[in-house]
């Protein structure tokens, strides 16, 4: 039985399963089909605030494996693989941003492994989950008030229906203003 309280994210996965996360910390996966619990585990020291599956294709030609990116009050981005056998524990875990992250995305292209987050001061950090350890970007805009709704888009079809803009721009929407940053020179 499925024990989350108040639920702060439930996204829908691939191979037919969802996951329910929320203030209790824990994580927990059920089958989309019957409803049933396929795992739950703890995963962070506070409230979860994103949770977001996304498929990797690490080698050409290979079987894309399942991530589960977990984003945390704690300050926290934790990376879980669910093609492993054992996913208890994080295959990666992220120590960079200094506030509670209040969102978080992946680019919607299958080809593109793309994680973008933003935290409370609106402190943008985009990495590559190929090479999460290292991220591609990390910009902090001017902002007067703490980041309560946050929107990240890594191109014009994710956000804007707009054929002026290119793929390498990264939209970041931060209380209902709109920044716009081209990721390549």
């Amino acid at each position: 039985m499925c024990q989350a309280g108040i639920t702060t994210s439930c996204p829908l996965s691939s191979p037919g399963s969802f996951a329910v996360a929320g203030v209790n910390n824990e994580i927990y996966l059920f089958s989309f089909y019957t409803g049933t619990t396929i795992k739950s585990f703890y995963a962070h020291d506070d409230m979860i605030t994103q949770v977001i599956f996304k498929p990797v294709q690490y080698v050409e030609g290979s079987a894309p494996q399942e991530l589960l990116i977990t984003t945390s009050a704690d300050q926290t981005i934790k990376i879980w693989n669910l093609t492993s056998n054992n996913f208890k524990a994080p295959t990666k875990t992220l120590f960079d941003h200094e506030e509670e992250i209040v969102s978080a995305t992946v680019a919607k292209e299958a080809a593109l492994s793309l994680f973008g987050s933003v935290d409370r001061e609106g402190c943008v950090i985009i990495r590559d989950l190929k090479q999460p350890d290292y991220p591609i970007a990390q910009f902090k805009p001017e902002i007067e008030e703490p980041v309560d709704t946050a929107c990240v888009a890594f191109n014009n079809h994710d956000i804007l229906q707009s054929g002026l803009r290119n793929k390498e721009d990264l939209f970041v929407a931060l209380n209902n203003q709109l920044f716009v940053y081209c990721l390549k020179d």
